[in-house]
């Protein structure tokens, strides 16, 4: 099923929902004019929770929008400076030993489908960071992040990080890719490959035409909640000022809460939350890690069952030793 196909089925319970909330606000007026006439008491959904839950679903789409127009593309583009040939990214030889997920951590990594790992290997020298034992300016130095001390004979030292890896197994003498002056930005080659493969194979390039479909889906999405919560607006304006609704919804208190969300929430959550996210990523992939005398996620000598994710990869890690 593709994912824009994927994206209308699953929103097509909100939208039904939505599209009742404008017919009953249309007809509001009139119900009410009915149940005044016949003297009836009604209990009707308050207009001020449609637009709650309106204003409510904008904030996921806009979130959304500004998450596949600028996280991923910005992901993308990170994941690219490790594949350059210029000179910019180092080769050292290193240990991968995959983080077999165990308890409720296992049904989450099902859930989001990642699987995580440790990379290890030597720290590079000055020589191969080609930094002189400065940072060249960019503020990412030998020590960035590093939890050694600064006297320290760092060429002695491990680097230990986690990484999100495609092969889960464990993996002994890989190739990791190291951005220079970011000695603990280390990524297993495989893992690289495997991740720009994602976009930029013949496949992924159709997969990057539905992302843009699905922008443009959640844009459509975006513009009608905006509408709809205008609507839903003047309905209560509608009511208030027809007399029709003892307890009606405040007109005022509606209008605040409009502008909370498009002014604070919406800006905050879709903008200033996928920057932190993208921050802590980045942080993540180039500059998190330890750096350790002796190692502690190394490969372990006997293997069991249990350290792989199913019995074919262990039947495959077993195949390549």
């Amino acid at each position: 099923m593709s994912s824009i196909v994927h994206a209308y089925l699953s929103t097509t319970p909100f939208a039904i929902l939505f599209i009742y909330f404008l017919i009953s606000a249309n007809r509001r007026p009139a119900v009410l004019r009915d149940a005044i006439d016949n003297d009836e008491e009604i209990n009707l959904i308050p207009l001020s929770d449609m637009l709650h839950t309106i204003l409510g679903m904008l904030v996921f789409y806009s979130f959304l929008v500004i998450y596949l127009s600028f996280f991923v593309k910005r992901r993308r583009a990170l994941m690219k400076k490790f594949n350059k040939t210029d000179g910019s990214v180092i080769s050292v030889i290193g240990n991968v030993l995959y983080d077999r997920p165990k308890g409720c951590w296992k049904w989450i990594d099902k859930l989001y489908h990642t699987d995580l790992a440790y990379v290890t290997y030597k720290y590079p020298t000055d020589a191969e960071m080609d930094t002189d034992g400065n940072d060249n300016g960019n503020g990412n130095g030998p020590l960035t992040g590093c939890v050694a001390s600064e006297s320290a004979d760092l060429s002695e030292k491990f680097v230990e990080k986690k990484i999100r890896t495609y092969l889960p197994y464990h993996r002994e003498n890989v190739a990791v890719l190291v951005l220079k002056g970011m000695p603990l930005s280390g990524q297993p080659k495989q893992d690289v490959e495997r991740d720009l493969a994602s976009f930029t194979s013949e496949y992924a390039v159709r997969n990057r035409d539905k992302i843009n479909q699905v922008i443009i889906f959640c844009l459509v999405w975006t513009t009608f909640l905006l509408s709809s919560a205008f609507f839903i607006l003047n309905q209560i304006m509608v009511v208030e000022e027809s007399n029709l609704q003892d307890n009606a919804d405040d007109v005022g208190e509606a209008w605040t809460y409009f502008w909370i969300y498009t002014c604070g929430i919406i800006p905050v959550v879709s903008i200033f939350g996928n920057l932190a996210q993208w921050y802590l990523h980045h942080r993540w992939v180039t500059t998190s890690g330890n750096v350790v005398d002796t190692l502690t996620k190394g490969v372990p000598n006997k293997l069991q069952t249990d350290d792989f994710r199913n019995e074919e990869e262990a039947e495959r890690y077993v195949s390549m030793a």
